[in-house]
This record gives C-alpha cells, sequence and structure tokens, in this order.
C-alpha cells in the first residue's frame, strides 16, 4: 500500500510509513484548510479529504508598566531613565507610543516578540529632553493575523527636588521616662520617601 497526502498546510507534515498527520498552526495560520488522504495498492486506490478548522487565538496585552516611576532624567546617573515593560500572549509585531498631555506623539518605538523592555531616557524623537510632567505610553500589537491588541499606562518625568518645609515637634519638651511622646511632623512638596534621624545634644545619633 503506498499513502500520501496533499493540500497539506505551511508546516504539516504526513508520514506515508506510519499513515500519520501532524501539525502545530501557529498564530498567523487561523482559517480553513482542506487535506486529502489517498492510499493505492498500485491497482486500485481511495481517498478521502478532511477539513480542518483552526480558532484564531486572539492577541492580549497581559503586563504593561514603567519602572522607575517617577523617574529623572537630569543626569545625575540616578533614575536617569525608565523601563517600559510588556508581555503579550504570544508573539506580536509592536508599537510604543509616548504621548504628552496634549495627546501629541514626541517619542515613537518598533519591534517584535512576546515582550519588551523598551529603554526612555527622557528624550523626544529630536532627542531634546522633555519637560517635567505625565505621559501616556501606548503599546499596540498585531501577531500578523487577525488580532490586534492596545494598553496604555501612565508614567511622570520628575526631575524637581522634593522640598520639606515646616518641620516641627509637638510637645517640646517631652519626658520618655515618663512614657510621654513627641510626634515629629513637616510638609513635603511631592510624595517622596523619607529618612528621619535623631540625634542627641552631643550630636550622636541615638
Amino acid at each position: 500500500m503506498t499513502y500520501s497526502a496533499t493540500g497539506l498546510p505551511a508546516g504539516a507534515i504526513f508520514n506515508s510509513s506510519t499513515r500519520t498527520f501532524s501539525w502545530t498552526p501557529t498564530y498567523v495560520q487561523a482559517g480553513t484548510y482542506t487535506v486529502t488522504f489517498k492510499v493505492t495498492d498500485g491497482t486500485l486506490s481511495d481517498s478521502e479529504t478532511i477539513t480542518i478548522t483552526v480558532a484564531d487565538v486572539p492577541l492580549t496585552i497581559t503586563s504593561f508598566y514603567d519602572t522607575p516611576d517617577p523617574f529623572s532624567p537630569n543626569g545625575d546617573t540616578r533614575k536617569d531613565t525608565t523601563t517600559i515593560k510588556g508581555v503579550f500572549n504570544h508573539q506580536a509585531v509592536w508599537s510604543l507610543e509616548i504621548k504628552d498631555q496634549a495627546g501629541s506623539v514626541i517619542r515613537f518605538f518598533t519591534g517584535t516578540g512576546i515582550s519588551l523592555g523598551q529603554v526612555w531616557d527622557g528624550k523626544n524623537q529630536q532627542g531634546v529632553r522633555v519637560n517635567d510632567g505625565v505621559y501616556t505610553y501606548v503599546l499596540r500589537g498585531n501577531d500578523i493575523g487577525l488580532s490586534t491588541a492596545a494598553r496604555s499606562v501612565t508614567g511622570r518625568v520628575d526631575t524637581e527636588l522634593p522640598v520639606l518645609s515646616n518641620l516641627a515637634d509637638s510637645p517640646d519638651p517631652f519626658s520618655p521616662s515618663q512614657s510621654q511622646t513627641t510626634t515629629i511632623s513637616y510638609t513635603l512638596s511631592e510624595q517622596s520617601k523619607i529618612l528621619l534621624r535623631v540625634y542627641n545634644s552631643s550630636g550622636t545619633l541615638i
């Protein structure tokens, strides 16, 4: 007996010795396929045609964020860049837009893959550092098939140092030996991390 197959989709294999058909479709092969299998003994033959339907797997963005946020591209080597990260559920051709608060695209990146880790140095397409403020990152993907996906997040550019004011404690004085406490208060110009150290009258950190 001789076995054969015609109309095989790209990537499909028919093993005539074991009479097995195998195929793992890619994400761009959604659709309907017709394959004909034939057997002959040299005199008589028979065939059967089957229809294979490959459903599309929609492209999705499973995660999308930037780190650090905010970042300060002021050249002091601390948080001078941010990395915009995204992950798709399968291979995609992607584009990344960075928009200012007016909605204008000021930086544009493209690539392919199941994930991205795009570094942004806080400069526009002309290489000029952008102003402080909130920017929108828009990620779009296409799997070269039937699916597209899009997602957006915001990130902040902040090169201004925080200002601390109105530092005070109350009550003052107070007596810890009598189980008294004091409350230290202050005002910050923006959300920041604070490190508070307390020294005694001799300048020793306690």
